[in-house]
């Protein structure tokens, strides 16, 4: 049998140092391009609802205080509470910028250090160098974790891994050094599963990783029997650790959301509807639910091996639910699980690389899973993050094992190697580009999952934000071929036929959503706009009416709209008193200020032909102190200083007209004292 040439290079001879700087250059140079996109899909939603403490408006510490979305909607039967995440999103944004560039930024470090992390896990634990450095680089340019590192919303992943990995640390260094160790390392290891638990609740599966770290670290010594239960002591002491602090966390979590964990569905139909095309399997029998969660991990574990077709959104019905008897591929399933932990068991004592691979990867999905209770999605490359620690260990535990002995197999590893890490890596880097904006996502996502009501839905949402309505209604209509109770992409695809110019459809369509949940306030609301474009008032002010009424008059669409029927049917007076009583309520009502101003101009030529020439002036006026660039105001202005003989005062008016560019009738500026002004010579 040939010796190794002692000449040949060798990866664990490189210094540790330089394994570090290969596995942090790797995981920067495939993510370095997602520095250059902007918010995307949930990112829109996370920084927006959080948007006065990570902007600074608010102190750091009300993040503590409210649940992971803030002012967003969340459509699950149990809300969120992650406010270390958040914290850490502010920090980002106070200390490199409120752009979405530095919060990539963030990002990236973050993914950087995880993989180093797991280098420095693995060599610890297994003191070998190469397997330790192929583990840290395949991890880091693995193309699952291209949804964790390109959306800022993916920062509760990357913290959760960020903080078990740390925690996993240095509960191995205190098991060994023990004594004073144990102390400082139980402190450290109870910060950290805090500091995790409140980052993303995956972590709560971190005294079970523990118990795993600390098992194999056992295993591979092979002591004696009292060093043995040293071990299990050792690990049976920081695990309790990890408990006491994840009771702590679930004891604050109960106090900021008033409960644990919710087993019903949300009762707001609407709601209910979303959180079922969520994750289906909310409203699932539990051996559906097991079957398919058995189902959609075999699906996991292909996407680590071969992660080809990957996308934005899994969610009704991209991922069907069992029905009924078991089909072939629940079976395939259940075989599969049955395999994977008999592996495991054969692997302990044989193999302890392979069973703590496959132990960490199980352990981290475990709770994301949906099989042992529901969580808010059926499935979501985020969820693999973590776990894909695991298959990178595994991977590189193959290929260390084929580079054993010869020569001819060190050469095949290395071809393989490299082959295997170009490949990811340019998968990771395209996949990357997808996250760019939501338009590149969403056309992503419906081609990689064209039975997802949602990915239609966010695509023609995504169509419908950039004007391009009649590109955004074949998309809602798929959605709501899918999922028929999608409320929104009904509401939406109702708003886009008004904006088509289609009224009746709208109508029709508005009708739709009411007869299926009555309690959607800008359902109405757009109703009323629709039947107000076919010219039914009445009917229309009954729409906006309701709309106010479900909203607790907050709807600031139906007050508009309100407002539109009382001028089109001569209550210019009624209109003027709500637009002026609601902003003064609601300085922020941008909008409704701008109607202000044309409400008092009609209230005004109201009055005018009511022969009350004073209110007349007094309306006039008052449009113009809320609209200076109010032509129509000036006009009526000008013409009455004219008609009195205020010649000075008709030109001052005329002059403002003339400056927002009103067109005046012919002869009218002349008798002000002013030229009207020639048209400029057309342009070559």
């Amino acid at each position: 049998m040939p010796k190794p040439n002692p000449r040949t290079l060798r990866l664990s001879a490189l210094p540790g140092a330089l394994h570090a700087a290969l596995i942090l250059l790797a995981a920067v140079c495939v993510s370095v391009g997602t520095l250059y996109h902007g918010f995307v899909f949930d990112d829109h939603l996370l920084v927006g609802g959080n948007a006065p403490v990570i902007l600074g408006v608010e102190p750091l510490s009300t993040a503590f205080t409210h649940r992971y979305w803030g002012a967003a909607d969340e459509a699950s039967p149990n809300e969120l509470y992650r406010p270390i995440t958040i914290v850490s999103l502010a920090l980002n944004a106070r200390l490199l910028g409120q752009n979405a560039g530095p919060m990539h930024a963030g990002n990236v470090l973050l993914h950087a250090a995880n993989a180093l992390l797991a280098y420095l896990l693995v060599r610890l634990l297994f003191a070998r160098p190469t397997l330790a450095l192929l583990t840290g680089l395949v991890f880091a340019v693995h193309p699952i974790a291209t949804e964790a590192v390109a959306a800022v919303a993916g920062r509760a992943d990357l913290l959760a891994t960020l903080f078990l990995l740390s925690a996993s640390i240095l509960g191995l260094l205190a098991s060994r050094h023990r004594r004073g160790w144990i102390f400082a390392g139980g402190l450290g290891v109870a910060l950290c599963t805090f500091m995790g638990a409140l980052s993303k609740e995956s972590v709560f599966a971190a005294p079970l990783v523990m118990i795993a770290v600390l098992g194999s670290d056992a295993l591979r010594h092979r002591g004696t029997r009292k060093d043995y239960r040293e071990y299990l002591l050792t690990a049976t002491t920081l695990a309790g650790i990890q408990v006491f602090v994840l009771t702590m966390v679930l004891i604050l979590r109960w106090g900021i959301l008033g409960y644990v964990y919710h087993t019903g569905p949300p009762e707001n139909p609407s709601v209910s509807y979303l959180a079922f095309v969520n994750n289906p399997v909310l409203f699932a029998e539990p051996l559906s639910r097991v079957l398919t969660a058995l189902r959609v991990s075999v699906m996991g574990a292909g996407l680590l091996v071969l992660p080809l077709n990957l996308s934005a959104d899994y969610s009704f019905n991209q991922i069907p639910v069992t029905a009924g008897w078991p089909a072939a591929a629940d079976l395939g399933a259940i075989l599969f699980a049955g395999l994977y932990l008999a592996v495991v068991f054969f692997t302990a004592r044989r193999f302890p690389v392979v069973m703590f691979a496959l132990s960490w990867s199980a352990l981290t999905y475990l709770l994301v899973s949906n099989l042992l209770f529901p969580i808010g999605t059926i499935f979501g490359e985020r969820l693999l993050y973590m776990p894909s620690i695991g298959y990178a260990l595994l991977l590189a535990a193959g290929l260390t094992r084929l580079a054993q002995v010869t020569m001819a197999r060190r050469a095949m590893a290395a071809v393989l190697l490299l082959l295997v890490l170009g490949l990811y890596a340019t998968r990771f880097m395209a996949r990357a580009a997808e996250w760019a904006d939501d338009d590149h996502l969403f056309k992503a996502a419906i081609a990689a999952s064209p039975n997802s009501a949602k990915a239609h839905h966010n695509y023609g949402f995504t169509l419908q934000r950039a004007g391009r309505c009649e590109e955004a209604v074949p998309e809602y209509k798929r959605a709501l071929e899918i999922a028929p109770g999608l409320t929104g992409s009904g509401v939406s695809l109702a708003r886009c036929l008004g904006l088509l110019g289609r009224p009746q459809e709208a109508v029709e369509q508005y009708r739709s959503v009411i007869a299926r949940d009555e309690g959607i306030s800008p359902a109405w609301s757009g109703l009323g706009l629709a039947l107000e474009a076919t010219g039914a008032h009445d009917e229309a002010e009954t729409a906006f009416r309701k709309a106010l009424g479900l909203s607790l008059g907050r709807n600031r669409e139906a007050i508009r709209g309100l407002a539109q029927v009382m001028l089109a049917t001569h209550r210019e007076d009624a209109a003027v008193e709500m637009l002026e009583r609601v902003t003064k309520a609601s300085p922020g009502a941008t909008e409704l200020r701008e109607d202000l101003p044309q409400a008092h101009y009609l209230l005004g030529v109201r009055r005018l032909a009511e022969d009350r020439h004073e209110d007349f002036l007094a309306e006039m006026k008052r449009t113009i102190e809320l609209d200076p660039d109010h032509g129509p105001a000036h006009y009526n202005l000008a013409l009455d200083a004219l008609n009195r003989g205020d010649k000075a005062l008709a030109s001052q008016h005329a002059r403002e007209g003339l400056r927002v560019g009103y067109e005046f009738p012919t002869g009218f500026l002349e008798a002000c004292g002013l030229d009207r002004p020639t048209a400029p010579p057309p342009s070559n």
